[in-house]
């Protein structure tokens, strides 16, 4: 007999395999209130549908809302309510979607791989630990060198052995793979001798690392401020300057990515500054599932990358997200926000990390809806 899980991810399936059609041939707006009527959908679920400027959006979202319940029950409601609305057609096309065992068994297997990363308590920094120190590895074990040069070889194994044997703290490690990866910036990048004697001119640079402790760490959150520091049309200049090539497409990406216009860089300015506070908030709120939800659709989800390195969240959390819900973008947002929410669940000023972090994401140009964001706020005082 199958189970109920089973039966669960089946009828997702299925019904995700019509996703585009559903979206453009039906109005899921019918069915609201028959889903709520039955306990399917709540207050929120009803609101954040209707919200939508669109019937192919609303759809969308209704669809969202529908994979987050993760029961049986959920789906004989919808099609139920699809026949009340005289779209048997919807019906019997979903039930007929041949949907075969090897599918749902490979589905499965990715949300358990998905949940079990997920629940892995480690930090940033050890995700990504092993892939630098294995890549520092390789390069200089694949170094080609002469004959004069063997005795050197040697000698950079040993130091190659010894690294790997030292045990060191995570960030120790970070450190210096990014310390390697400036050393070879700076070696690889070719000036002219005008260029170098660039300070004589009076035109040179006035920033400099006088001050700051050595080595210190360059994380996303860093880098994302760095980026918006220059103009995107700059962008072929500044690859050039830190020796990057035109097609390194993954780091142009990311720089692109994270660029906004000087209007928005402005905003403080211009009097659409950051609204939102924890004031009159009870210290040490619960920030449960349903208000983590509210606060996912105060941004959009093209956003989710600026607003989880905001967080201090990484590249890894985002695509782990990703790849658990492909067809539902709100409930990745909601995901990631959760997983803030539960590795930062023993501080004790929870939610004003967690304002401070979207008010970095506002000013590096994410598109945050104030008003819902005060809203959810507003309803914690209550």
């Amino acid at each position: 007999m199958i189970s109920e899980m089973a039966e669960v991810q089946k009828l997702t399936k299925q019904v995700k395999k019509n996703y585009k059609w559903i979206v453009k041939d039906t109005n899921l707006v019918e069915l609201l209130d028959g889903m709520f009527q039955e306990g399917i959908f709540n207050d929120n679920d009803r609101e954040l549908v209707k919200h939508e400027p669109t019937t192919e959006n609303k759809n969308r979202k209704f669809l969202d809302i529908l994979f987050t319940k993760n029961k049986q029950k959920a789906f004989n409601v919808f099609f139920d309510e699809l026949k009340d609305a005289k779209r048997e057609d919807v019906v019997k096309r979903i039930r007929e979607t041949e949907v075969k065992d090897g599918e749902i068994e490979q589905d499965a297997k990715r949300e358990d791989v998905v949940t079990r990363i997920t629940e892995t308590q480690v930090e940033d920094e050890e995700i990504e630990q092993d892939a630098k120190r294995e890549d520092v590895v390789k390069r200089i074990r694949e170094t080609e060198v002469k004959d004069g040069e063997i005795e050197q070889g040697a000698k950079r194994e040993d130091v190659v052995t010894r690294i790997t044997e030292t045990q060191v703290e995570d960030e120790e490690i970070e450190q210096g793979a990014k310390r390697e990866d400036v050393v070879t910036r700076i070696t690889e990048t070719q000036v002219e001798d005008e260029e170098i004697e660039q300070g004589a001119s009076g035109n040179s640079g006035q920033v400099t690392s006088y001050g700051v402790t050595p080595n210190p760490k360059l994380d996303d959150k860093f880098m994302l401020k760095v980026a918006n520091s220059f103009s995107p049309s700059s962008l072929d200049i500044v690859a050039t300057s830190l020796g990057l090539n035109a097609k390194r497409e993954d780091v142009v990406t990311r720089i692109t990515e994270t660029q906004v216009e000087d209007e928005e860089i402005e905003q403080g300015a211009s009097g659409n500054s950051w609204q939102v506070t924890s004031y009159g908030v009870t210290p040490n709120p619960k920030l449960d599932d349903k208000f983590m939800l509210n606060v996912a659709n105060s941004f959009s989800p093209s956003s989710l990358d600026i607003v989880a390195t905001s967080l201090g969240l990484s590249k890894a959390d985002v695509d782990h997200a990703r790849m658990a819900n492909q067809y539902s973008p709100i409930t990745q947002s909601h995901n990631i926000l959760v997983k803030w929410r539960n590795k930062n669940s023993l501080h004790s000023n929870v939610l004003d990390r967690l304002l401070k972090g979207l008010e970095e994401a506002y000013d590096s140009g994410t598109d945050i809806d104030q008003n819902k964001l005060l809203k959810c706020v507003n309803d914690l005082k209550q």
